[in-house]
């Protein structure tokens, strides 16, 4: 009985562990976390994938293993268990490296006024060309604006 139970529970747990991988990249944003500022954005779209990654791998390895008969299916899940809980607290303490020290400060084209740092860039792949400019102005404000309106200019570094 209790062998059963835990093929439903590491078949189960592949499956969420591939959903919550595919979720990344269905819904790179999740209602509620857009108003984030973009690093931290970034850092909860990789804690997600971890999460993903470690219960498909834990859910995967203790089927195998209750499937080769290395363990009883207890053993099993309380092992699977203990890992999965192993991987959620580095993935908690887990700091990526992003950097945070602005590159570039966009001015105005026309006036020659900065609006702010440069975060990001949109590029049409097909030509290759830079269309648009994401612009943090503020703590939490971000702004786009048009490549042909905006001059970037370095940082420079002391």
């Amino acid at each position: 009985m209790i062998q059963r139970l835990a093929y439903v529970i590491f078949t189960v747990g592949i499956l969420t562990g591939l959903a919550a991988i595919l979720s990344v990249y269905w819904w790179p944003t999740i209602p509620g976390l857009d108003s984030l500022p973009e690093p931290q954005q970034s850092r909860t779209r990789q804690k997600r994938l971890a999460r993903g990654f470690s219960t498909l791998v834990c859910a995967t390895s203790g089927l195998a293993f209750l499937s080769l008969g290395v363990a009883s299916a207890f053993e099993m899940l309380f092992g699977a268990t203990v890992v999965r809980a192993l991987f959620e607290v580095g993935i908690r303490n887990w700091r990526p490296r992003i950097s945070s020290k602005p590159s570039c400060i966009v001015r105005d084209a026309e006036t020659g006024q900065p609006l702010g740092l440069l975060v990001s860039e949109t590029r049409n792949w097909l030509g290759g060309n830079i269309e648009t400019f994401k612009v943090r102005i503020g703590d939490a404000q971000y702004l786009e604006r048009a490549a042909d309106t905006v001059i970037i200019e370095p940082v420079k570094s002391d």
